[in-house]
């Protein structure tokens, strides 16, 4: 997995290259492109890398901007929207190793929603991005949105949320 920090001051194509490895001369199919990535190495065949029964489903980039390390964006506190976009990796890396973590935080998302107090915020959207908002908390990162809800730091995260605090403890925060 790879955080890729965007800079505002740089051209588009400029931070568009920086996320390529290596940079595509040709056009190659989907997989074939992911696999040229360190993190899908795969087989080769002929010229081209092919995925080998991971299916390509690492998140090979984190994307995320350096004013968000600095100030904050979107009213979100610093580091905040870094944190969120980084476990989205760290969720599909686990689920690779434990394709039954996709259901646990379902699961998580689903009784978190039948408590009514979710409301309508991005937190509500999916399972995804449910718990990168409640790892946002955890970290004590917590936006206006999540505060207004009640969400405002680890207790109020294992109060509120006791499923997903039980799954980030268990798989983030005490991991081996």
């Amino acid at each position: 997995m790879r955080l890729v920090i965007l800079d505002d001051r740089t051209s588009v194509a400029d931070n568009e290259q920086a996320a390529l490895s290596p940079p595509q001369t040709e056009p190659v199919r989907r997989n074939e492109n992911l696999c040229q990535i360190p993190e899908f190495v795969g087989k080769k065949e002929g010229r081209h890398r092919v995925e080998d029964g991971r299916n390509c489903t690492c998140c090979p980039f984190i994307f995320s901007s350096r004013e968000d390390l600095v100030d904050g964006v979107g009213g979100w506190p610093p580091g905040a929207l870094t944190c969120h976009e980084v476990f989205h990796g760290v969720d599909m890396a686990i689920r690779q190793k434990d394709p039954a973590f996709h259901w646990k935080v379902a699961d998580a998302y689903e009784r978190h929603k039948a408590r009514g107090t979710l409301g309508s915020i991005y937190a509500s959207t999916n399972r995804d991005e449910y718990m990168a908002e409640m790892v946002v908390v955890y970290c004590g990162l917590s936006t206006d949105e999540l505060t207004e809800v009640g969400l405002r730091d680890r207790q109020t995260l294992r109060d509120m949320a006791p499923e997903a605090f039980a799954l980030i403890e268990g798989y983030i925060a005490n991991s081996q």
